[in-house]
């Protein structure tokens, strides 16, 4: 420390350069500080910091970090603790979501407690501030440091109960496969959002209440139980009028994949982990994806079985989006018939008679739904208003009557008995599970020159060399920071499992750097690292316009 304020004391009202003496460790009386890059501007991307401390100093008990779990509550509470207790702006952590999120802020070990931050070091012009960095380093950040990572010091009993959320929530995803559900939302869950641009609760909004025939319930490990809706596996269609609540139900069932904090209203709203949002995407990349199951015999003979294209229109971008989320292993499908490609949902019996079988391509969704149920065991839940034909291949019919879930399944099935929709089923071949795809691995380069740029330029684009990847569509991103993750995660499994195929290959990249904390990735002392699932990795790998993959016989 006595070194640190030698170097500040010296550079003060130097040139910027001068904070370069700022390489290397630095020892405070409780722990390390050890600057890993300097900025070399003012202007430029804050200096990155590594701070080190004994455990047998912090002294937290190994059972707050003894499991996953564990460590995700624990990293996700001093993450925010951090926001509250930090005064000073030049002491940098990404922003908190309502999401529980692991990030590469923290590494608890027996031994050792890693904290990664960054630093804005202070200047006038382009001349060092001394005084200013003296309060930041000397000042502020020990105090910070004592507050944060020194046990007796963090509020215990709000850390218990985070940890004590995190085990319920990931309890009820584990038990979900056993009641045969795809998600649970509780009773009393607040699922509107305040508006369009903030994640936060809408106040006085309507309840969630289950219907009592779907009603479940879960004894949960802190002792509480807790009741609401299951949604069952298999095909589920969630009806009603305009702005009665369908597809806020929908966005809070996909975003259910995530854990939420107290008091955002979703806390119970759990949905499996592998639940893929599905919708149309006019002019999206697509690379030897097999669609043959929803579009063949094109005109003009172009191949549907190995599709390509620079420009794709609703029903084929739709096609290939079901077909990806299928080989990267989803069981879960999420539908909106708003962002969806009419001519791939349905043709009702009158298109049926005027456009005949053989001179449309398109086989309808509706017509492969039930087997992809029945065959391949994959669910659907969907929100329609108006394709009542869907009554027909449903399972169960729930109808949002302002903002509350009404069973109305059996009304549903009589309104089949009473008025037929005599269209013909249209599929000529079963449906096939599509071959595995193989990326050639040179096509993937995220070089800009001679350096590597892989950056989120938001939560819709990531910059990959000389690419932007364009993720608007893929609506499970929560954070701009899983845009970049994915873009780190993406380059390491090419360099390390190309060999595999791109399910296999993503998901080794994945394993590894949860089990490393993102240490395994190009910058190991980022903390701006964040979980992002093996479906939005590869969305963005499909997203890719050099990308080039091969298909083994």
């Amino acid at each position: 420390m006595e070194k640190l304020k030698r170097i500040l004391s010296r550079i003060d009202g130097k040139g910027y350069g001068a904070y370069k003496e700022l390489y290397g460790e630095f020892k405070y009386p409780f722990f390390t500080l050890k600057f890993t890059k300097i900025q070399p501007d003012p202007y430029a991307p804050p200096s990155k910091v590594v701070i080190k401390i004994k455990n047998k100093i912090a002294n937290f008990p190994k059972e707050t970090f003894n499991s996953f779990n564990k460590k995700l509550a624990l990293y996700d509470f001093l993450h925010r603790l951090f926001h509250k207790i930090n005064k000073n702006r030049n002491i940098i952590l990404p922003k908190s979501k309502q999401q529980i999120l692991f990030r590469s802020i923290f590494k608890f070990s027996e031994n050792e407690i890693k904290f990664k931050l960054k630093i804005q070091l202070p200047a006038k012009g382009r001349r060092i501030l001394g005084k200013e960095a003296f309060k930041i380093l000397i000042k502020d950040l020990p105090q910070i440091v004592q507050n944060l990572l020194i046990y007796e010091n963090i509020p215990k009993e709000e850390l218990e109960e985070h940890i004590k959320l995190v085990e319920d929530q990931e309890f009820i995803r584990r038990k979900l496969k056993e009641k045969g559900l795809v998600c649970f939302i509780a009773n009393n869950s607040i699922l509107p959002r305040e508006s369009g641009i903030s994640d936060k609760p809408l106040k006085d909004a309507v309840q969630f209440v289950s219907p009592e025939n779907l009603k479940v319930k879960f004894t949960l490990p802190s002792g509480k139980e807790i009741e609401g809706m299951g949604i069952k596996e298999g095909i589920t269609l969630i009806c009603g009028g305009g702005f009665h609540g369908k597809s806020t139900l929908l966005e809070a069932i996909q975003l259910g994949v995530y854990n939420h904090i107290k008091d955002d209203g979703r806390e119970f709203v759990i949905t499996r982990e592998d639940a893929v949002k599905i919708r149309a995407e006019d002019g999206r990349y697509i690379e030897k994806v097999d669609i043959s199951p929803f579009i063949e015999n094109l005109p003009f003979g172009k191949d549907t079985r190995h599709f390509s294209t620079e420009d794709a229109s609703g029903s084929t971008s739709q096609s290939a989006n079901i077909i990806e989320a299928i080989e990267a292993g989803s069981k879960l499908l999420l539908i909106d018939e708003d962002t969806t490609a009419t001519n791939l949902m349905i043709r009702d019996l009158r298109m049926q008679k005027l456009v005949h079988k053989d001179k449309e391509p398109i086989t309808p969704f509706i017509d492969r739904i039930r087997e992809l149920w029945e065959k391949f065991g994959i669910s659907t839940i969907m929100v329609s208003g108006g394709l009542g034909d869907y009554f027909e291949v449903a399972d169960y019919v729930i109808v949002m009557e302002n903002y509350l879930p009404k069973d109305k399944t059996k009304e549903a099935k009589q309104i089949i008995q009473n008025f037929p929709s005599k269209r013909i089923k249209e599929t000529s071949e079963p449906f096939k599970i599509p071959k595995p795809r193989f990326v050639i691995s040179e096509t993937i380069n995220p070089h800009k020159g001679e350096k590597i740029k892989i950056d989120a330029k938001s939560k819709d684009t990531l910059i990959f060399g000389k690419n932007l990847i364009d993720l608007s569509a893929v609506e499970q991103i929560v954070d701009r920071l899983q845009v970049k993750t994915a873009g780190e995660i993406l380059w390491f499994a090419v360099k390390n499992y190309a060999e595999y195929p791109i399910k296999e290959m993503i998901e080794k990249a994945l394993n590894d750097t949860i089990k490393n904390e993102f240490e395994n990735l190009r910058n190991p002392d980022s903390c701006d690292y964040t979980y992002v699932r093996k479906y939005e990795i590869i969305s963005a790998l499909n997203r890719l316009r050099s990308l080039k993959v091969k298909i083994k016989s």
